[in-house]
């Protein structure tokens, strides 16, 4: 059969059957908490099945050794089994025992209420909150591994639930620092070290408790994480896993075993054999066949050897075959450095003195109560607006979107389709001004924060991140809109974005500007605000953004997009064409 044959009938097994439509789990953590309460009601039912379970077989076993009391007094008084039919007593006795005795037994076996009683509360649940399917496993294994290589956590670390606490590296830099900035960094809690370094406090440092996050995961899952990546085409992550997975069985053969699948060391092997083979690495791959070919001495497993062998002793040179991971372009690359220097570095201020934090209350309904800006970029313009939402406004939000939510999906730029993709991970609802005075009034906050015209902005859209979260490098203007959904509003392009933080993120999550080294970590009540088009109407290119992986804990996000029209006098053309 060969290399390529043997492999693919384990390639074949891996072939998933997915039910109907269905709201995946994986893809936001607000359901997932949801199921978490389920589960309580399932162990309940599960114990009392177990119990029930008990007390019948506790009836089974009397009658069974009632049984053998019976047939050992017979077996005495009886010098052979075919004198039971002898006596008239004895035919009543042996037929009452297959007649009803043995009847009994097996009415039991056939009906077990109780049996049915967990069933119909599984069946419940399933309805009421569609409990995890297969595209929720694979999407939880892709999140484990997206995160393993977007923040270069180590399999050995993450199955063990160590997230590492984050070494925060700042260096002061020397700038001025007006007294209109220190006052505003002092009012929302933060705080100055000295004359010339200020180290804001709103950014702390992820202290991340590792003894609170018990759950580990098996070798049995170590396997499965490296099967997915495999699977997904990621293979030097696959590769990766999979040594590891070696690692922790030892020297030993024995079977991977859980509730739901088994597999062993040549499995395994086999894997790491082929991933070498494709990687040109035969010497290595070899190697792993002779391991594989002393617990499997199969003709298949054997001709593998053979076939290396041979490539090995002509000092054959193969191409190697590309992996997914290599398709990576410079943006993707940036996307993961600028994600894991996020989550390590707190910012400090920029010897620009134009980057700094102010109060304004140029609007006339920020008189009273001045706006608390931090302004992150220039050009484009960048800015963080504090302390916009209360607690108990985003309380209202998070519950007027928790029902709606559904999958978020993204626009094709070749068909101008909304579909669903793997580098979206999250899950959105629309709140529109009808569905709360609150939402009406977020609208008015936002005119006020940013000087625009709210008449032609879309919905307020609610965003809650899944596991392992994130939104991939985009940009939020339409790059054509001949084909963008965006035109049917006719209101012209995305002029600018304001996303509200709905929530605190112990690890992960930021929001990176790709090509201006800029950065936001979720801050709940905050609003992080961009301009997506130049005073020239052209997209900025420059606005190109992501949403990290959320690492540990739970994100939410409200995106308020305002469009051009009416806002053409409120923020008029430059006097080049490139502002």
């Amino acid at each position: 059969m060969g290399v390529y044959g043997s492999f693919l009938a384990i390639s074949l097994i891996f072939s998933t059957f997915f039910q109907p439509f269905r709201p995946e789990v994986f893809t936001s953590t607000s359901q997932l908490s949801e199921h978490t309460k389920v589960e309580q009601s399932l162990d309940k039912a599960l114990q009392n099945y177990i119990k029930k379970e008990k007390q019948r077989l506790k009836k089974l076993k009397t009658f069974l050794r009632l049984k053998k009391k019976q047939s050992q007094k017979r077996l005495l008084d009886l010098e052979d089994l075919s004198g039971l039919t002898i006596s008239p007593v004895d035919a009543f006795t042996t037929l009452n025992r297959f007649g009803k005795d043995w009847e009994d037994v097996g009415k039991q076996l056939r009906q077990r209420e109780h049996r049915e009683d967990f069933l119909n509360v599984l069946s419940e649940q399933n309805e009421s909150l569609n409990l995890f399917s297969q595209m929720d496993f694979d999407g939880a294994m892709n999140a484990l591994l997206r995160l393993s290589k977007v923040y270069d956590i180590s399999p050995q670390n993450l199955l063990q639930g160590k997230i590492d606490k984050r070494s925060v590296k700042t260096v002061c830099t020397k700038g001025l620092i007006n007294n209109q900035s220190r006052q505003l960094r002092q009012s929302i809690d933060q705080r100055i070290q000295n004359e010339t370094c200020l180290i804001p406090t709103s950014f702390p440092p992820v202290q991340i408790d590792t003894q609170s996050i018990t759950t580990r995961l098996t070798t049995m899952d170590s396997f499965r994480l490296g099967r997915q990546a495999y699977v997904t085409g990621h293979r030097l992550l696959a590769k990766t896993w999979l040594e590891h997975t070696i690692s922790m069985m030892g020297n030993t053969q024995y079977a991977l075993r859980d509730m739901a699948e088994s597999t062993n060391r040549s499995e395994v092997l086999n894997y790491l054999a082929f991933i070498e083979y494709l990687f040109a690495n035969y010497k290595k791959s070899l190697s792993y066949y002779q391991e594989m070919s002393r617990y499997d001495p199969s003709d298949e497993v054997k001709e593998n050897v053979k076939i290396m062998e041979g490539l090995v002793a002509k000092n054959k040179v193969g191409e190697r075959l590309s992996d997914d991971d290599d398709d990576q372009d410079e943006f993707m690359i940036e996307y993961a450095n600028h994600c894991r220097k996020a989550d390590q570095t707190v910012p400090l201020p920029s010897n620009d003195p134009r980057l700094n934090c102010y109060y304004d209350n140029r609007h006339p309904g920020s008189y009273l109560r001045p706006s608390k800006v931090e302004t992150l970029n220039l050009n484009p313009r960048i800015e963080i607006f504090r302390d916009v939402l209360s607690d108990n406004e985003v309380d209202e939000i998070i519950s007027l979107a928790r029902p709606k939510l559904l999958r978020a999906g993204v626009n094709n730029l070749e068909t101008g389709i909304t579909e669903l993709a793997d580098y979206r991970i999250s899950k959105n609802a629309w709140l529109r001004d009808q569905d709360s005075e609150l939402v009406q009034k977020i609208d008015q906050r936002i005119g006020v924060l940013t000087g625009l015209n709210m008449n032609t902005a879309e919905h307020l859209q609610v965003n809650n991140y899944g596991l392992g979260g994130q939104y991939e490098p985009h940009v939020d203007h339409a790059l054509n809109m001949s084909i963008s959904p965006i035109r049917e509003l006719g209101w012209g392009n995305r002029i600018a974005t304001l996303m509200f933080y709905l929530s605190d993120v112990q690890a992960g999550g930021a929001t990176v500007f790709i090509k201006l080294n800029v950065h936001s970590r979720p801050s709940k009540g905050d609003a992080l605000f961009w301009y997506n088009l130049k005073k020239s109407g052209e997209g900025d290119l420059d606005t190109l953004h992501a949403g990290c992986p959320v690492l540990l804990g739970d994100k939410w996000v409200a995106n308020k997009w305002i469009h051009e029209y009416g806002n053409e006098f409120l923020r008029p053309c430059g006097l080049t064409e490139d502002e």
